[in-house]
C-alpha cells in the first residue's frame, strides 16, 4: 500500500489534524466571547492564550493552565511594580524584562515561565501600567483563553495514546527479529555474502526504537490521567502490558547488538577468526532464527511459540558447543557467539 495515500496519511496524521482543528475551534471562540461579547481592549490575548492551551494530553492542558495564569499575573504585578519605581520607560522595560526572565526560569513554571518577562514588557511599552484596570483587563483576557482552551482539549475528543504503546514494541520487535533472522540467512548461505551488510550498526540503530516505545508508554499513561474518556481507554490495551514487553526486548537489546558483532565478525573472516565449517554455519544459522522467533513470540505473549523458540535456541547451542570441541580452531570466534545469545535467550521471558 502507498504510504503517501490520502487513507494511510490521514490516519498516521489524524492527532495532529485533530488537535489542530480544535486550536482553530478555540482560538474562534476566544476571540468572539473576548472581542464581541465581554468587549475587551486586547481580546488578542485572549485566542494566542487558547491556542496555547492545545497540549497533547489532558494533563499537560491542565498544568499549562495553572502556570500561564500564574506567568501572566506575576507579569501583571512586576509591570505595575517596575513602573511605579523606574519612571523612564526603556530602562522600566529592560528591568521588567530581566527580572521576568529570571522569575520564569524557575523550573516548576515549565515553558510557560516566558510569559513573565514578556507580559510585563507588553504592559510597559503600550504604557497601561498606571491604569489598574487595564492591568485587570489583561489577566482576564489571558484567564478567558487558557480557560477556553482547556475546556475545548479536554471537552472536544480529548487526546489519548493508549494504542501506540503496542504499536512502537511492535516495530522494536519486528526490527530486531528481521535483524536475527537476515543474520540467519547470511550465515546459512554457501557463501558469505558479496556486498558487506552492517548488521552491528543496525543493531546499534535499534536503540531509536527502543527510545521511541519508551516515550510511547510515558505518553499512553500520561494521557489517561484527567482524561474524561479513562473508563473507556482503561477497556483497551493497557500501557503496562506494553511495558513489560518492552522491558524484556530493552534488556535483551544490548545482547543482540554484541551477538550480531560477533557474528559478523565470523561471517566476514576478520583475523584471528576463521570461517566456520558448514555444520558450525548451520548450528549458527538456526541460533539465530530460533532468537529471531523468540523476540517475535515474547512481542506478541505468544507462550507456546516463545516455549519453542526457547528449545530450539537451547538444540542450536549444544549443536554449536559440540561443533565447537571438533573444531578447536574455530572456538575462539563462535565461542563468543555463544554468551550473549544465552543471555538473550534469558531475558526473553515475557
Amino acid at each position: 500500500m502507498d504510504r503517501f495515500a490520502p487513507g494511510p496519511l490521514l490516519r498516521r496524521h489524524s492527532g495532529t489534524l485533530i488537535q489542530s482543528a480544535k486550536a482553530a475551534v478555540a482560538a474562534v471562540a476566544a476571540w468572539l466571547i473576548a472581542a464581541e461579547l465581554l468587549r475587551l481592549p486586547q481580546p488578542f490575548l485572549a485566542p494566542y492564550a487558547a491556542v496555547f492551551l492545545m497540549e497533547p494530553t489532558v494533563y499537560r492542558s491542565f498544568t499549562t493552565a495553572v502556570r500561564q495564569v500564574a506567568a501572566v499575573a506575576a507579569g501583571v504585578l512586576l509591570a505595575a511594580a517596575v513602573g511605579t519605581v523606574v519612571p523612564v520607560q526603556s530602562a522600566a522595560i529592560g528591568v521588567a524584562v530581566l527580572i521576568g526572565l529570571v522569575l520564569g526560569s524557575w523550573r516548576r513554571m515549565g515553558d510557560s515561565g516566558i510569559w513573565i518577562g514578556v507580559t510585563a514588557l507588553l504592559l510597559l511599552s503600550y504604557g497601561t501600567t498606571g491604569n489598574e484596570l487595564l492591568l485587570v483587563d489583561r489577566l482576564i483576557e489571558s484567564a478567558l483563553g487558557a480557560a477556553i482552551g482547556l475546556a475545548v482539549n479536554v471537552v472536544i475528543l480529548p487526546p489519548a495514546y493508549v494504542r501506540e504503546p503496542a504499536r512502537a514494541v511492535q516495530r522494536l520487535a519486528r526490527e530486531l527479529s528481521d535483524l536475527l533472522t537476515d543474520l540467519s540467512r547470511a550465515m546459512d548461505a554457501d557463501e558469505p555474502p558479496e556486498e558487506k551488510e552492517n548488521w552491528s550498526r543496525r543493531a546499534r540503530d535499534a536503540e531509536a526504537r527502543v527510545r521511541a516505545a519508551e516515550d510511547a508508554i510515558g505518553w499512553a499513561s500520561e494521557s489517561v490521567v484527567a482524561n474524561p474518556r479513562r473508563i473507556a481507554l482503561r477497556e483497551r490495551p493497557a500501557p503496562a502490558r506494553a511495558q513489560e514487553v518492552l522491558a524484556s526486548l530493552r534488556a535483551a537489546w544490548p545482547h543482540i547488538r554484541q551477538l550480531c558483532e560477533a557474528v559478523e565478525a565470523v561471517l566476514t573472516g576478520h583475523e584471528p577468526f576463521a570461517q566456520p565449517s558448514r555444520a558450525n554455519r548451520e548450528a549458527v544459522a538456526s541460533l539465530l532464527d530460533a532468537l529471531g522467533r523468540a523476540v517475535t513470540a515474547c512481542a506478541e505473549r505468544d507462550h507456546a511459540a516463545l516455549r519453542e523458540a526457547h528449545h530450539d535456541t537451547e538444540t542450536a547451542l549444544d549443536r554449536l558447543h559440540r561443533g565447537i570441541a571438533d573444531v578447536p580452531d574455530e572456538r575462539a570466534g563462535l565461542g563468543a557467539v555463544i554468551l550473549p545469545a544465552r543471555t538473550v535467550l534469558a531475558q526473553l521471558s515475557c
